[in-house]
């Protein structure tokens, strides 16, 4: 798919190409291996850096370790379809960004024109040219946000690029970062983001445990991340017992929750990969994994379309 759409041009400056792969990572033709595959990938997309490739892993069988990273390296998500009742609405919450993609080719490039190189504290990928960092988010739905942390000195700059799908040109802002005390809410996302990626990193090192046969090990992780989260919200409920909670600490507790079931090698490779796979990249990119805590409106709209044309 990404293949055809590389040798032809957009209709329009402000279409959107998306290639979903639906499939049991079984590679048993061709290049079989997923690094021969991820290479061909990234040959492929240098062509058509607007086309973005979704995988989509059906039941038990299928094979996390090639659609994940495929799915990294082709710009999109890999989504864990456990079942028929799954089906309709993972491809609901794709399909539902799909059509409310608004800006895309999104980086930040974060620079200290007189200080120390930023260090980013994000599990967006990140490089390093000269004494920046560039953080490429990729594409963002109607509705989304992102949050990067990282650590700067006052009067560092930021500057973000992105294509924009409203106006079918490139856009390119810059500011300049100065120290100020935080706002409550402002704390609860920092604290949040901290969180996020601290969650994202866990599981993927306990997946990365648990494929070596450590699974004392990837639990030791996950545990940690669960401790992490609590404190957080206790030490925000504390200092601040009138402020909401942003909702995604309760998401990161359920998750870890799900993957902390994984406690045997059977397991792990029934179910626990796949759910680590899946979760840490949810978390990782802060985009929606099924009907959680990432939605936008028209996800939603489409999944409940989903549900009602399968019922």
């Amino acid at each position: 798919g990404v293949q055809q759409f590389a040798g032809t041009p957009r209709r329009c400056r402000t279409s959107v190409r998306s290639v979903f792969l639906l499939t049991d990572g079984m590679a048993n033709k061709g290049e079989v291996q997923t690094e021969g595959i991820q290479r061909c990938l990234t040959a492929l997309r240098a062509t058509c850096t607007d086309v973005v490739l979704h995988t989509f892993g059906f039941g038990d069988g299928h094979n996390a370790g090639m659609l994940a990273p495929l799915a990294e390296t082709g710009g999109g998500e890999y989504m864990y379809v456990a079942g028929e009742e799954q089906l309709a609405e993972s491809f609901a919450v794709a399909l539902g960004g799909l059509v409310s993609v608004a800006a895309q080719s999104i980086s930040v490039t974060l620079t200290n024109p007189a200080g120390p190189t930023p260090q980013p504290r994000t599990s967006f990928p990140c490089r390093a040219e000269g004494t920046s960092w560039v953080v490429d988010v990729g594409d963002m739905y109607g509705e989304e946000r992102r949050d990067i942390l990282a650590l700067v000195e006052d009067g560092a700059v930021a500057h973000l690029r992105y294509f924009s799908l409203k106006t079918g040109t490139w856009v390119d802002e810059s500011l300049v970062c100065q120290a100020r005390a935080l706002t409550r809410e402002e704390a609860l996302l920092v604290a949040a983001a901290a969180s996020r990626h601290a969650t994202a990193q866990a599981m993927m090192l306990a997946n990365a445990a648990a494929a070596a046969g450590q699974l004392d090990v990837a639990q030791a992780n996950l545990k940690r991340a669960k401790a992490r989260v609590a404190e957080e919200v206790a030490r925000d409920a504390a200092a601040n017992p009138d402020a909401a909670r942003p909702s995604c600490f309760a998401q990161l507790s359920d998750d870890l929750d799900q993957c902390l079931l994984t406690t045997t090698p059977a397991e792990y490779a029934k179910k626990g990969s796949k759910n680590l796979n899946w979760l840490a990249g949810g978390h990782a990119k802060q985009r929606a994994r099924g009907a959680g805590v990432y939605t936008n409106s028209a996800q939603r709209k489409m999944t409940s379309a989903m549900a009602l044309h399968v019922q």
